[in-house]
């Protein structure tokens, strides 16, 4: 979905009109096994490692023991009921459309990550309509090896799509100088990671790589990154004249809603050759390399730089950031409206963009970069930057900052400060606005006097 009225608000500052945030693909069901996934529940095959055997019906009565042979029954519509256990399970490579693999009973674990297309992961999906739901994945053992709790991975003669892990808890054994994405998802398209927590990553928390349209990563929690917690590059370097997959853009991205803390190495958000995306609604905390970069990943090429974003209610705590909170490095269309930014390192950093920034809420403390060349807070405002932003001390804004809970107290001047963008709900779910206007931040204020 393409943020087109982003131009409106920086030329003429106008209200655009409200919008509602996308639909998160396939987010239904229940956690205990009401969510189908689109197959027939009366035909659903029942696994269970302690009391089932590989020979059996495969019923709940008398269920299999191990996910592959639940995967080789039959050839149509799959749901696969993976009953939680004392004992972990053996991962999967799922080469099969149309299967569902859902938790119940509790959250099962797998713990033994098998081999998949020369890969060391929990679950492996190369194929299409496929949802994982309510599991624990857990490779910390795997020390140095690259191991990946979950990969849905395409390839350029056959791509994916419709691939959902949906409330997975995955584990990592934390981070490394060579480590790999602890969820990730490559040449797949309508794909997404949602209400997912994600520990101990080697490298990145959630990693989309390889030209992927229309992908969501939303109501996630990713604590402890190696290499950034989010990552989206749409591959420019990879790109093939005249394909219209493999052509190093992805398009439409919706970063929504995600909790983000201890994001090292790369940029907690990094967008690179990101077309119409939006970030909305995250929390980032304890990242030293930044809080969002848009850029074109390196290659300095205008086709392939991140374009029409819209950046909006946002808290980003870099009190502890050693580089700028939020920079954008390319690309024309970006907007940055309605964030909340801790920290007096740069604020801002634009070099050789075009973006529009307003209605955000700084340290007076702050710094801004533009093209390359310091700038004031005065001269910032002089270029049309951040006329309608304030500049105060946001730490006081929250219930508790040092904690970690970024609510907004009664008296935060970030209440009814923002602009309408067409966000309809905050982190939590409330509607906004709650007031006269919408408020500044992840975090709708609610009166409750």
């Amino acid at each position: 979905m393409k943020p087109a009225f982003a131009w409106l608000v920086a030329l003429l500052g106008c209200t655009p009109p409200s919008r509602a945030l996308p639909v998160v693909a396939s987010v239904g069901g229940s956690a205990e096994g009401g969510s189908s996934g689109g197959c027939d529940d009366a035909s659903a095959l029942w696994v269970d490692n302690v009391a089932g055997d590989n020979a059996a019906a495969g019923t709940e009565a008398a269920p299999v023991a191990d996910l592959d042979a639940a995967l080789a029954r039959g050839d149509g519509c799959a749901q696969i009921r993976l009953v939680a256990t004392g004992t972990g399970y053996a991962g999967a490579c799922i080469l099969r459309d149309d299967v569902t693999i859902l938790g119940v009973g509790g959250r099962p674990r797998i713990d033994a990550p098998v081999v998949c297309d020369e890969r060391l992961v929990g679950l492996f999906v190369r194929a299409s309509h496929v949802r994982l739901e309510h599991l624990e994945i857990d490779i910390s053992a795997n020390v140095g090896v690259e191991a990946r709790a979950v990969v849905f991975s395409g390839t350029p003669m056959s791509t994916i799509a419709d691939a959902h892990a949906i409330d997975v808890l995955a584990l990592g054994p934390g981070a490394t100088a060579s480590g790999r994405a602890l969820m990730s998802s490559s040449l797949c398209s309508g794909c997404s990671f949602e209400r997912c927590t994600v520990r101990d990553a080697e490298g990145a928390g959630i990693d989309f790589q390889n030209h992927q349209d229309d992908i969501t990563i939303a109501g996630n929690t990713i604590q402890r990154a190696g290499a950034g917690c989010i990552g989206v590059n749409g591959e420019p370097a990879a790109a093939q004249v005249g394909d219209d997959v493999l052509d190093g853009i992805s398009r439409g991205v919706h970063i929504v809603d995600n909790r983000l803390e201890a994001c090292g190495g790369d940029p907690a958000i990094h967008l690179a050759s990101v077309r119409e995306a939006e970030v909305i609604g995250n929390v980032v905390a304890g990242a030293p390399s930044g809080a969002l970069l848009l850029d074109d990943d390196g290659v300095g090429e205008a086709e392939f730089a991140s374009y029409d974003a819209l950046v909006a209610h946002n808290t980003f705590d870099c009190r502890d950031c050693e580089s700028p909170a939020i920079r954008v490095r390319s690309g024309t269309g970006n907007h940055i409206v309605d964030n909340i930014v801790l920290g007096a390192i740069v604020a801002a950093d634009v070099d050789g963009a075009e973006v529009a920034f307003d209605h955000n809420a700084y340290e007076p403390e702050a710094s801004f970069v533009h093209d390359g060349e310091g700038a004031s807070w005065a001269q910032w405002r002089d270029l049309g930057f951040d006329v309608a932003t304030l500049v105060t001390p946001t730490a006081g804004f929250f219930v508790d900052a040092d904690g970690g809970d970024y609510h907004l107290v009664a008296t935060a001047l970030a209440i009814d400060a923002g602009v309408d963008v067409g966000v309809t709900h905050d982190l939590d779910g409330t509607a906004r606005p709650q007031g006269a206007a919408v408020d500044l931040g992840a975090y709708e204020f609610i009166d409750d006097g």
